[in-house]
């Protein structure tokens, strides 16, 4: 069990009250969260800033990040308090960029602290859990919401409102049942990380589209950025057309990695819908290295490839 967790908060709903306006406000201190906490571990509080989490940003993610690298000698786990719009960004950004054992956990709430259904601090107990459970180390960033445990590398918010919001496939790696954090698998799958990258160099523009009917994506927008991710149709599919515009002209000049914008699978299958990967690698867009991972994952994978050159 860690006797000393680094908890670190930049916001998000978990800390936020209406206002005397009557609209939402992160008015909650990081230190009113955990006092209303049950826990026996010596818990020490930073709070970075106080955004939603549609707010964040790079310099946010490289300060949480960098917290944590150097810190690492001296605490035994990690818990960091955020919103939950771009929970998934930040929890898959913490995973690649920092290399440790130990646990770090991303957790916040989907109901704000003033209404009768709040959930931050059943959450925040459950992180806390989790970082006290020797099987919790070496398996990258988790996500605890609602009592799940989910690995950054494979979730996502399917929902905007519900408590059960986030998701991940095939599911969860673990659960809390009986105050005991229970995990389902051992092994996580190996994968790269950046636990070296300057965190300060990831700011390249690299816009995600996502492909649709009619798209049509105008050079004024491809004149102005380091890379792109499109989410294809199905296994990573864009148009003849689309194909035609890209490549040669920008698939020699910039990164265009293609991946799906479906919830689940991969941005090709050779197997199946055989020559779906050379019909776009030939043409110079960017393919494997990325398959597994959604459009926000992909997007931030090449913003790390980017800032490593």
């Amino acid at each position: 069990m860690p006797n000393k967790i680094l908890a670190i908060m930049i916001g998000g709903t978990i800390a936020q009250k209406g206002d005397a306006s009557g609209r939402m406000a992160i008015s909650v201190s990081l230190n009113e969260l955990l006092s209303s906490v049950r826990t026996e571990s010596e818990i020490e509080q930073v709070e970075l800033d106080r955004r939603s989490g549609a707010d964040l940003d790079f310099p946010i993610l490289a300060s949480i990040a960098g917290r944590i690298r150097k810190s690492v000698d001296e605490f035994d786990g990690f818990m960091v308090i955020a919103g939950t719009d771009s929970m998934e960004e930040l929890a898959f950004y913490l995973d690649q960029t920092i290399e440790t054992e130990k646990p770090i956990v991303v957790t916040g709430s989907l109901k704000p602290a003033d209404v009768s259904s709040y959930d931050g601090f059943a959450n925040l107990e459950d992180a806390i859990r989790v970082l006290q459970t020797p099987a919790s180390s070496g398996k990258g960033v988790l996500v605890v919401m609602n009592e799940n445990i989910h690995a950054a590398r494979y979730v996502r918010k399917q929902d905007s409102q519900l408590l059960g919001s986030f998701v991940s496939h095939p599911g969860p790696i673990g659960q809390i049942r009986r105050g005991i954090a229970r995990y389902y698998f051992d092994a996580m799958p190996k994968m790269h990380r950046y636990g070296n990258i300057d965190l300060d160099r990831i700011n390249a523009r690299v816009p995600l589209i996502t492909m649709c009917i009619g798209l049509t994506i105008p050079d004024a927008l491809l004149e102005n950025v380091d890379g792109l991710v499109v989410a294809g149709m199905g296994t990573g599919s864009i148009s003849k057309e689309m194909v035609e515009h890209l490549s040669p002209s920008w698939t020699s000049r910039i990164p265009i990695v293609l991946s799906s914008r479906c919830p689940i699978g991969e941005n090709f299958d050779d197997s199946t819908y055989r020559g779906s990967l050379s019909k776009y690698e030939d043409r110079g867009f960017v393919i494997r290295g990325y398959e597994g991972l959604n459009p926000l994952q992909a997007r931030l994978k090449l913003l790390f490839e980017i800032a490593s050159r």
